[in-house]
């Protein structure tokens, strides 16, 4: 599975956890453990949905560093640098 879908599939269940804790909340007697499990839950697919687009994020950064990198390569080192200082 590419990290794009893992992502997505991560979104996707964490809110239909949401939708599960509002349901439960919503209840006249609302079990507060399984609304604590819910929240739990819920939580730690947040971390790992950021450590997904921390990773996601890193694989298109290096891209970016190329470009850079190729670029600085077009600078002529010949180009006087002006002091205005002086």
């Amino acid at each position: 599975m590419s990290l794009k879908n893992h992502l997505k599939s991560l979104r996707q269940k964490h809110a239909e956890i949401d939708g599960k804790v509002r349901a439960e909340e919503s209840r006249p007697l609302p079990d507060t453990l399984v609304v604590r499990g819910l929240k739990l839950r819920k939580a730690q697919l947040k971390t790992e949905i950021t450590e997904a687009e921390k990773k996601l994020e890193a694989e298109s950064a290096p891209a970016t560093a190329e470009v850079t990198a190729d670029m600085e390569d077009e600078v002529s080192p010949e180009v006087p640098v002006v002091n205005k200082a002086a």
